[in-house]
């Protein structure tokens, strides 16, 4: 029968692995491990500390994360043990700690007390100091990139945009926190696009999501802010990219005659050009086309179809398309002249009269 063992030097180790025919491994610690675990054996191991961070390699969703640490190996003669988890922006955990929380005991589970800074690299490990003075490093763990506290989604186009809805839906995202430091409260905040002072402030929002319990203003240009707070008094507060503005896709704000599209036309879909334009009011209408020596080629506007006289309104748009795409025949040219022959390949101008004022548009037919 074997005796019990204490730990023994590497060489006794060697003797002792050629009595029992096994190979001796360049490092002592797996044959402690294997002769540990034979019948009457007990071999002694390094102490050692580990550490259990969040998941992930390279961002931190939370920004209070939990960290588990466990003193393994340490004999009794070792205790008491204090464990202290340190999180730093550098890998040589030098100048002031984000984290340095020390606990007594060989198990514990610590979560941050105040959020990380946004955006920030970090890096963390664990220490455990023993009673006789000795300290043990766990690995360090890092770099991570902390997560951007807050984000604004939608509306939040970096070169503005334009809503349908006068009610729309105000949409962001924030980063992962927990308890204590959480939940996130907001504080919505709306703005005309020339002022400073809100139109439409609402406090105490806890979910991500917000729509205003009134119409906004048509034509009008917008921007929104959101101020996002935890418990702990920590906050930030963000602006949106751009202005936004509600249309009222029934009376556009001014009288406007777009650029055709395609252009140059026919293209590889369609054989027409498209003429999309918007009148402010009630007004007398008439769209030509001109050659480029100034010749009436063709008049879309008055047509069998559609009179002289029309309301405010947007036209060109295919009926169905939402007011956003498509083409409504009626306001197309295919080339074909008056005379119903094909106009040859070149420039040629659109015009829109409306009352005494006039604007053009300059197409290039490609020929058929």
């Amino acid at each position: 029968m074997i005796p019990r063992m204490a730990l023994m030097p590497a060489s006794g180790l060697a003797v002792l692995a050629a009595a029992l025919h096994v190979a001796m491994p360049r490092h002592p610690e797996p044959m402690l491990r294997e002769l540990a675990m034979l019948p009457g054996m007990q071999a002694s191991l390094p102490p050692r500390v580990s550490l259990t961070g969040p998941p992930g390699i390279d961002s931190l969703r939370n920004i209070t994360p939990t960290f588990v640490i466990m003193a393994e190996e340490f004999g009794a003669q070792d205790e008491p043990i204090t464990l202290r988890l340190e999180v730093a922006t550098n890998a040589q955990f030098l100048g002031p700690l984000l984290i340095d929380t020390s606990v007594s005991s060989t198990s514990t589970s610590i979560t941050a007390a105040r959020p990380l800074p946004e955006l920030s690299t970090v890096f963390w490990r664990a220490v455990a100091k023993t009673a006789r003075g000795d300290s043990v490093l766990s690995e360090t763990v890092g770099p991570r990139v902390v997560a951007k506290w807050l984000r604004l989604i939608a509306p939040n186009g970096p070169g503005g945009l334009t809503l349908n809805e006068r009610r729309p839906r105000f949409v962001w995202s924030s980063a992962e926190v927990a308890l204590p430091a959480g939940p996130w409260t907001y504080t919505f905040e709306l703005f005309r696009a020339s002022g400073s002072t809100p139109v439409m402030r609402v406090a105490g929002l806890t979910d991500t999501t917000f729509t205003p319990p009134l119409d906004l203003e048509s034509n009008t240009s917008y921007r929104w802010a959101l101020k996002a707070q935890l418990t702990t008094g920590d906050e930030t507060r963000v602006t949106s990219f751009a202005s936004f503005v509600v249309v009222d896709f029934s009376r556009p704000v001014a009288t406007l005659l777009f650029q055709n599209f395609p252009n140059p036309f026919p293209s590889s879909t369609t054989m027409s050009t498209c003429l999309w334009f918007d009148l402010r009011e009630l007004s007398t209408v008439r769209l030509d086309i001109f050659d480029i020596r100034g010749n009436l080629v063709r008049t879309l506007v008055p047509s069998a179809e559609v009179p002289a006289t029309l309301p405010a309104g947007r036209y060109g748009r295919a009926l169905g398309a939402g007011g956003d795409s498509g083409c409504d025949q009626r306001f197309s040219w295919d080339g074909v002249g008056a005379d119903g022959r094909m106009a040859p390949s070149g420039v040629y101008l659109a015009r829109l009269m409306v009352g005494g004022s006039m604007i053009f548009r300059k197409m290039v037919f490609r020929g058929r």
